[in-house]
């Protein structure tokens, strides 16, 4: 990330021109600027709004830009002689929103007398006014065909209008608050859309339906945007982070973190690469969009650095402070001297609060992907060996991590080129199947992290992945909504199970082999025969289910469901299964007669994980609430929450013997956890947020992979025993 200052106040519009060589801003100061997107040096001030700025957008032809202020104009500016052209006139109040047709002929803008008003880019005339919405109009847009509009106000809606009749063809409810922003995707199928709900939802362009609600900002999101290539929204809020959502499956990549106050602005460069940002701070921010980069002064701290170190091989970096955190720490290339005025650009992590305020630093000549967060833990010594993260607990107990293989991701030879959504080991512990978003599986060898073999699948990014319980096959579920079951040797599909109506987003073999239990966006939990591959439908007779295993059994078996299935597992003796869903609930299910036995409340965000222990007698889920719970499978309560990922948590799983949980988070941190005190063991740093993570059968490794397509290998290290003690009250 680099930022550039020049705005007197608050920036509220951003904008690349379609060549992205450049950038517009609108301010508060009453003015808009236009950048140099490469050397994010300021070319001009555009002077001539008497009021706010609050809207501005480049022209397709990148030769004309509109800007919209709160003095109630709406400007034409010529980019290469930075003159107001015209002045367009006809609103009664203040302007909010403005955009160009896809052809450039028409303009559209938004006001505060609620109203939609489209314009001829070329003679200036009012061609339209569109009437429907009851609170002020914040955002507007047109789709890449030109013959829609979309629309967000106050009024908590988002309004469609053909944009030949002016007509309101739809209107779209569901945020609890005033909408923000609104664009369409690149395709035109669907629109984004942000509110001061503090969410951001995804909507069907034709159907009008909520298809996804991203929730993870800490306060009201004030700007979204699709990449070009559709894939990743951006998303700005007033809790100072900008946000890169997959739109595919509705989880939160990366969390950017720079800017000083609310962000109000957010776009995305036409190749996809860069993001800009801007806020209440008054500064434009650029961000590398796949790995967040920070430009070249590491700031964080906010009292005096009184100590800084390099590793041995110069990075990371790592420095301390006394007092709150923030500040400013330069962070210079050991092999110049002190006082050079062109340090090598460096970026940085979270930290963490206590006494004393440790960071680690990065520098981005050496490494794209930023180190995160350690959590309550410090390098052991001066630094760690190269390869190993090691940690040091308060009571002098000492855990680590090794890395045995990391970094096979997008650009890598052997590495995925989509996000990995999935990873398991086989039940020998010898090999790691992984899945991504980029439509293949790939087997590893577990000890040496050399891919063995890469697996296209023609339908569609996988979801999720399995390997039987005698090894011998392996099932994957996609986006296409079928399953796959491989044979685990040759990769050879073996069965194609069909019959769900939505992406399938879980899948796990029962502790025999059979059946295989799917959950999908449609809602459903179905079984399947592995050998016949076939639905199965529920057993008749009683169920397997021991009655003492409830405290008290529900009156009424609840229903199924009311939002897509996320996760399932079998209990280890294959009688009950555990599903976790949207809707913000477990549900224990009796696996024979497939009748729901009990729900588990207690997230407050959608259920991204679930797992038993090895005894059955514990369950863990992991959410979008940024918290784990561990729950009691006898009485169905909740018996702890355990708290410390600063993002959504994505996957979780119990480790062999049952007495440590590994979780991964979008925060770029695999937590270790102590599954009877919940008391946290150990925190390491990724280099991009994670989607999954599983123990081997030994319980010796760790296998990891999210964001950027790369797959970690991580060995465990150190006193473990003594530190799970240390960790129990």
């Amino acid at each position: 990330m680099s930022a550039v200052a020049g705005h007197m106040g608050p920036i509220n519009a951003c904008a690349f021109s379609p060549d992205g060589r450049r950038v517009v801003s609108a301010s508060d100061d009453q003015t808009l600027r236009l950048w140099d997107a490469e050397t994010r040096r300021c070319e001009a001030t555009l002077e001539g709004h008497n009021d706010r700025v609050t809207g501005c957008a480049f022209a397709p032809d990148g030769e004309t830009i509109v800007s919209a202020g709160e003095d109630g104009a709406l400007k034409l500016w010529d980019v290469d002689s930075r003159a107001c052209r015209v002045t367009l006139e006809g609103f009664i109040g203040r302007l909010s929103a403005c955009a160009f047709a896809p052809d450039g002929e028409m303009i559209i803008s938004g006001g505060f007398d609620q109203t939609l008003r489209l314009w001829d880019a070329r003679s200036g005339s009012q061609l339209a006014t569109l009437e429907g919405h009851t609170g002020r109009v914040t955002a507007c847009a047109f789709s890449p065909d030109g013959r829609r509009l979309v629309s967000a106000s106050d009024d908590h809606t988002i309004k469609l209008w053909d944009a030949e009749t002016a007509r309101c063809e739809a209107t779209l409810e569901g945020h609890a608050g005033p909408v923000t922003a609104c664009a369409f995707s690149p395709d035109g199928r669907r629109i984004v859309s942000a509110s001061r709900d503090e969410t951001v939802k995804l909507w069907g362009a034709e159907t009008g339906a909520c298809e996804a609600t991203f929730e993870g900002h800490d306060g009201p999101v004030g700007a979204c945007a699709f990449s070009p290539d559709g894939v990743t929204i951006v998303s700005a809020g007033t809790d100072s982070t900008v946000k890169l959502w997959d739109a595919r499956i509705g989880v939160c990549r990366a969390t950017l973190i720079g800017h000083a106050g609310a962000v109000h602005a957010c776009a995305f460069s036409p190749d996809g690469e860069t993001i800009v940002s801007g806020g209440e701070d008054g500064t434009l921010k650029f961000w590398d969009a796949h790995a967040g980069a920070e430009g070249a002064t590491a700031e964080g701290h906010t009292d005096e650095v009184d100590f800084g170190a390099f590793a041995p091989d110069s990075d990371p970096i790592v420095s301390k402070s006394r007092g709150n955190l923030g500040g400013v720490s330069g962070l210079y290339d050991p092999t110049r001297e002190p006082w050079d005025a062109d340090p090598y650009p460096r970026r940085k992590t979270n930290s963490f609060d206590d006494v004393d305020r440790i960071r680690l630093w990065e520098s981005l000549h050496h490494r794209r992907d930023a180190l995160e967060e350690l959590g309550r833990w410090v390098f052991t010594g001066d630094s760690a060996p190269e390869g190993e993260t090691t940690a040091r607990a308060g009571t002098g107990d000492t855990l680590g991590l090794r890395a045995v293989h990391s970094g096979a991701g997008r650009g890598a030879p052997e590495g995925h080129t989509g996000d990995v959504t999935a990873c398991a080991f086989s039940p020998d512990g010898r090999r790691i199947v992984s899945g991504s978003l980029d439509g293949t599986l790939k087997l590893w060898d577990a000890q040496t992290g050399r891919c063995l073999a890469t697996l296209e699948e023609r339908g569609g990014g996988v979801l999720a992945c399995a390997f039987s319980p005698d090894g011998q096959r392996f099932v994957s579920a996609g986006a296409d909504h079928t399953l796959k079951i491989r044979d685990s040797g040759t990769g050879r599909c073996k069965a194609v199970l069909e019959g769900h109506g939505g992406p399938v987003r879980a899948c796990a073999y029962s502790p025999d082999g059979r059946p295989i239990v799917s959950g999908s966006d449609d809602m459903s939990l179905k079984f399947w025969d592995p050998l016949l591959g076939t639905e199965l439908g529920p057993r008749s007779g009683p169920s397997v289910l021991d009655r003492d295993w409830f405290v008290q059994p529900p009156p009424t078996p609840p229903p199924g469901h009311a939002d897509r299935v996320t996760a399932c597992a079998f209990s280890p003796d294959g009688r009950r299964l555990v599903s976790g869903s949207a809707d913000t609930t477990l549900k224990l299910w009796d696996a024979r007669t497939r009748t729901c036995e009990a729900v588990l409340e207690g997230h407050t965000g959608e259920v991204t994980a679930c797992a038993y222990a090895p005894d059955g007698r514990t369950i863990v889920s992991a959410g979008r609430d940024k918290t784990l719970k561990i729950w009691d499978a006898l009485t169905c309560t909740e018996r702890a929450a355990l708290e410390g990922h600063t993002g959504e948590v994505t996957a979780c799983a119990f480790s062999p013997d049952g007495e440590m949980i590994v979780s991964a988070s979008c925060d770029q941190t695999l937590k270790l956890w102590d599954a009877h005190s919940g008391a946290e063991l150990l925190s390491f740093p990724v280099a991009a947020g994670l989607l999954a993570c599983a123990f081997s059968p030994l319980g010796d490794r760790v296998c990891c992979g999210g964001a950027g397509g790369s797959v970690h290998i991580l060995e465990l290290t150190g006193d473990l025993a003594a530190a799970r003690a240390a960790a129990r009250p």
